[in-house]
């Protein structure tokens, strides 16, 4: 079976640096490692989409219209078609992108095509732009629409984080995939236990960290703790993340300790106390959940921050609240010890690459009938 599929060639197109530190750049990089080590390195190569740069509103419309419209493979991946034939597998990382499908088999591409959902980018695209009125959000609806939908009916596989996204991108759009598989967020495990920053001296008061850029369900989560919550637990607040500096323009920020563009996160979550997701939108899974556990932290979040994660019993990782009464009961009993060894093992028993190697896997046996 190994060297069945080391006999393949894969073109990974990405839409996220592998290099970056969000949710979805580290989600990339688990999917690239994971097919490297399935087909061999040497095996995979990996096309970084051009970033978007248009600027004025004519030059973006114009980008929006051309991801829904019949322009060849070579003006909207800026790839050369003879390259495209020379693989077995186009793999598109990003569902959003996925209208190149009918290019690529135009051009009269045999080999497979697999395509990752991030999310239900129907969900999680328009809670972005929910808020802009007029023809951007009419044509981002429009190019999101036409990308999920051409995943969906010609990808010869699909890989959803969660059954949640699966069965919503079922109702959604009315159709299955031929083949798939779900595979929840994983990570390489850097956990070192031997490092020095674990032997830390404990707060004055509890440190609750929030990790995340400066987006929309992010800035939502932040005012409704800051302004619900936070007046009635004694804690210090700390928020780590892209351009999370610009939160002053949305909340009250005195007394909340504010880490804008870092260069590394790992040390701001080793030194928590207790990690603090108080997330009500979105879709797919969490990325910073998998980050937590694979440090063995405690985590105060919603039923959105856990979602697609098999926690079990919650009380042992920390809490699980769905309102402002619940967030407020927990912070305010909860004494736990900074490292959390049951989340540390749910880690290890379930979200390291090892375990989304096997989904991988089995998707590729299935398109090639591999026993």
């Amino acid at each position: 079976m190994i060297a069945q599929m080391q006999q393949l060639r894969v073109l990974f197109i990405g839409t996220n640096d592998l290099s970056g530190m969000s949710g979805g750049s580290i989600c990339s990089m688990r999917n690239f490692d994971v097919l490297k080590r399935i087909f061999g390195a040497d095996n995979v190569t990996h096309y970084l989409l051009p970033a978007e740069t248009r600027r004025t509103v004519l030059d973006k419309a114009k980008y929006y219209l051309s991801m829904i419209s019949r322009k060849s493979v070579y003006k909207r991946l800026r790839l050369n078609p003879e390259q495209i034939m020379t693989y077995d597998i186009v793999y598109i990382d990003n569902a959003y992108v996925a209208g190149c499908i009918g290019d690529i088999k135009n051009l009269g591409f045999q080999g497979k095509i697999i395509v990752f959902f991030h999310n239900c980018e129907y969900d999680f695209r328009l809670q972005d732009i929910g808020h802009v009125a007029g023809w951007k959000f009419w044509l981002h609806k429009r190019v999101v629409m036409h990308n999920e939908r051409m995943a969906l009916a010609t990808a010869d596989g699909c890989v959803f984080l969660t059954m949640r996204d699966y069965n919503r991108e079922k109702a959604v759009y009315g159709m299955e995939p031929k083949e798939y598989v779900i595979c929840p967020i994983t990570m390489p495990d850097t956990y070192n236990s031997s490092s020095p920053a674990l032997q830390k001296e404990p707060h004055d008061k509890p440190v609750y960290t929030f990790v995340g850029s400066y987006f929309g369900p992010n800035i939502h989560a932040l005012q409704w703790f800051v302004t619900n919550v936070l007046p009635y637990v004694n804690i210090r607040l700390r928020i780590v993340g892209k351009n999370m500096d610009r939160l002053r323009n949305d909340v009250d920020v005195t007394g909340i300790e504010i880490y804008s563009s870092v260069q590394e996160v790992t040390p701001y979550i080793i030194d928590s106390d207790y990690m603090l997701f108080p997330i009500f939108e979105g879709s797919g899974m969490k990325v910073k959940t998998c980050e937590a556990l694979m440090y063995g932290k405690n985590i105060v979040g919603t039923p959105e921050a856990f979602e697609g994660y098999e926690i079990g019993d919650y009380s042992k990782v920390g809490a699980c609240c769905a309102d402002d009464k619940q967030f407020i009961a927990a912070i305010n009993t909860l004494n736990m010890p900074a490292f959390n060894p049951y989340s540390r093992q749910l880690f290890l028993s379930g979200y390291s690459n090892h375990s989304a190697e096997r989904q991988f896997k089995q998707l590729v046996e299935a398109l090639y009938k591999i026993v």
